[in-house]
């Protein structure tokens, strides 16, 4: 089992970077204890389908309209937001009510 292969690549990206994202943005905003990040992979998961699942009525409206056809440049800087920018959002959003 190669990870290198493409479809094993996309996974990652899109199941672990958000959740990444969140859990550096968490620990700048708010310092704590630095822990392995080789035993976050399951947090950094979890916040990643956290942000899909806040994010899934816009997903699905993009894809519905078919954008990637017709702006694949605005296609792309929303999957961006989704990916790095969003993650960020919550954590700031979380922080506040907190």
């Amino acid at each position: 089992m190669n990870i290198w292969e493409f479809d094993k690549l996309v996974l990652f990206i899109a199941f672990v970077i958000p959740g990444f994202v969140s859990i550096k943005a968490y620990e700048i905003l708010i310092p704590s204890n630095a822990r392995d990040t080789s035993k976050q992979i399951i947090d950094a998961i979890a916040y990643s389908c956290i942000n899909y699942a806040l994010l899934s009525w816009f997903i699905l409206e993009i894809e519905e309209i078919n954008l990637s056809n017709s702006f694949p440049w605005l296609y792309k800087t929303f999957y961006v937001f989704v990916l790095l920018i969003f993650p960020i959002i919550w954590v700031i959003i979380w922080k506040w009510i907190r």
